[in-house]
């Protein structure tokens, strides 16, 4: 219940402190100047105009819905690579073109607003069909290994029914619109060979066509622009050390509130981060967030590699892709609990230090959006961090 003054309003369900630690990615649309960012190469992201935009190394990726032009927060990927050299040029003699299928080259404006987007043309009867002559075939895909294959699709306002996607046995259908669409498709590699991406229309249809990527992995990741080549896009990175971290931390005693918008969950064995405080020297002294390879959550909590609280044994109700969650932990001696959008997640009153850090991390493999991260230098109540994630 809120109780009240003569001249100021306060509440039991909110912090009367403000944070230490406020980073605010989705409405800032910056970096604060106390986060280090690494990326060892150049990645793209969708910018406020809703055009495909370029970002060089070590370049934070601020992303926006490309419909709506919502900003969606900062943008962390793990590395991955694009395995189809001339992802703009479909009119490369690398694309076999079947059953009288034909290409024209920069026909229209691209997603990026260049003039780089081909018409593909399926002229043939009963159907056509745009072949990769996929350059790794002779060394092999990995059989078992998920693959996805994507591509931003436009209408050219003729015909364009009955066109699909294909990657060996699998398949998915191409509705194209008047507006820029990214579809994909993710298929298990059945065979070494015989797995090549393809286009493959009835007779007399036609679309536009930009982007194209094929990379390994079971879900599509920000498009990687190729020349000549494959390209990789490297991970991004983003921490606080240092002063920058120790003149907001408290070793004692502390709550964090974070946002973030899931993409998918792998990377190392025991899953992605949604933040993780440890010690760059200290073995194994840390508080994380963990997201297990299954999707689900797991507060985690270690001193010299030991477990105090019990919550590394449990894991919770798996996450859903692409929706918005809020967490909170709250830490002190003795005192440990998790909340997630409103729900209590795990507690522990059982004997256990708070761990000596000097470093935040936020680039954890935890593919998706980081909306923004408070860090209070107070164990909140439990009320408040419920009341902060709803």
């Amino acid at each position: 219940m809120p109780l009240f003054t003569s001249e100021y309003v306060f509440s039991d369900d909110y912090p009367t402190i403000e944070p230490s630690l406020k980073l605010d990615f989705a409405n800032a649309r910056a970096l604060d100047p106390r986060i280090t960012f690494t990326r060892a190469s150049r990645a793209t992201y969708v910018g406020r105009d809703g055009l495909v935009k370029y970002a060089g190394d070590d370049e934070a990726r601020f992303d926006h819905d490309p419909t709506t032009g919502e900003s969606l927060g900062l943008l962390i990927e793990e590395g991955r690579t694009n395995l189809i050299p001339r992802s703009q040029e479909l009119d490369a003699s690398t694309w076999n073109k079947y059953f009288g299928s034909s290409v024209s080259a920069n026909y229209a404006i691209a997603p990026d607003g260049t003039q780089t987007a081909d018409r593909i043309i399926f002229d043939g009867t009963p159907s056509g069909q745009i072949t990769y002559n996929f350059p790794i075939e002779g060394d092999g895909l990995i059989p078992g290994q998920q693959y996805v294959f994507s591509a931003w699709v436009k209408s050219d306002g003729s015909s364009n029914n009955g066109c699909s996607l294909y990657v060996g046995g699998t398949s998915i259908q191409i509705i194209p619109t008047s507006e820029w669409k990214r579809i994909y498709l993710v298929r298990t590699a059945a065979a070494a060979t015989g797995e090549n991406p393809l286009f493959l229309c009835g007779v007399a249809n036609s679309l536009l066509v930009w982007g194209v990527q094929f990379e390994e992995g079971s879900f599509p990741t920000s498009y990687i622009p190729t020349t000549a080549t494959t390209a990789t896009r490297s991970p991004d990175n983003a921490s606080i050390t240092g002063t920058s971290f120790s003149s907001w931390y408290n070793q004692s005693e502390g709550s964090v509130v974070t946002a973030f918008n899931p993409t998918l969950y792998v990377g190392p064995s025991d899953g992605g981060r949604a933040f993780r405080i440890d010690h760059q020297t200290i073995s194994d002294n840390r508080i994380d967030y963990v997201v297990t390879g299954n999707g689900a959550y797991q507060p985690y909590v270690s001193i010299n590699g030991v477990d105090p609280t019990g919550f590394g044994g449990i894991n919770g109700t798996p996450f859903v892709v692409g929706t918005d969650y809020k967490i909170s932990m709250g830490f002190a001696a003795n005192d440990y609990v998790a909340y997630k959008n409103g729900t209590q997640t795990l507690s522990s009153t059982t004997p256990a230090s708070v761990p000596i850090a000097d470093r935040l991390s936020l680039g954890l493999a935890l593919n998706g959006h980081r909306k923004f991260f408070y860090y209070y230098p107070k164990r909140l109540t439990n009320t408040q961090l419920q009341t902060l994630t709803q």
